[in-house]
């Protein structure tokens, strides 16, 4: 599990005070958990965010004690490319939660073993309902099931365990083999 230090701010210390220090404000709030204002070193932060996906468990320790949370948001400052907000919540075992987990496209394709195509991919990540003790890193999509270029791969095709709850739409596609477009000479 990636851990974290955070360290507990005034609420109502000025958000550019804690980032001109080289830190980035943030909160940690549950259901069960009081809502606490804290900051972040920020070259531990990127270190973090660079490692972790939307569902990774990460644990937070802040006064001593480790809290087992989820990134539930990050802003960014496009412009110079940082994060200058975070949210972490905490998980409660007892409660499901909803998440993005991310596609891991393993195996091959008959389609593009022996037809020459090119697999497509439509979809990257599926959002699912599930305890957190539950919730897989990825969810593994099998190639070896585009056996010709009619075959799709659909998110009602996607094997999870029956404490998941797939809620992205069950007909979306996932994954197809194609031709692969010709230049023009």
């Amino acid at each position: 599990m990636l851990k974290i230090k955070a360290t507990l701010r005034e609420p109502s210390q000025k958000l550019d005070e804690v980032r001109a220090s080289g830190n980035v404000p943030g909160v940690i709030y549950g259901p069960k958990f009081d809502s606490q204002s804290v900051s972040f070193v920020i070259e531990d932060l990127k270190s973090l965010i660079n490692k972790s996906s939307d569902n990774s468990k990460i644990a937070v320790e802040l006064d001593g004690k480790e809290h087992v949370c989820i990134i539930k948001e990050a802003q960014l400052d496009y412009m110079k490319n940082r994060v200058i907000h975070i949210d972490f919540m905490v998980l409660d075992d007892s409660r499901k939660i909803k998440t993005l987990v991310p596609l891991n496209f393993v195996g091959e394709s008959l389609a593009v073993k022996k037809l020459a195509a090119v697999p497509k991919f439509f979809m990257k990540e599926v959002q699912v309902r599930c305890l957190p003790a539950d919730m897989p890193e990825v969810i593994d999509v099998d190639l070896a099931n585009l056996v010709d270029l009619d075959s799709i791969i659909h998110v009602s095709d996607l094997n999870v365990s029956e404490k998941v709850e797939i809620l992205s739409d069950k007909l979306h596609s996932v994954a197809t083999a194609v031709m692969p477009k010709r230049k023009a000479e």
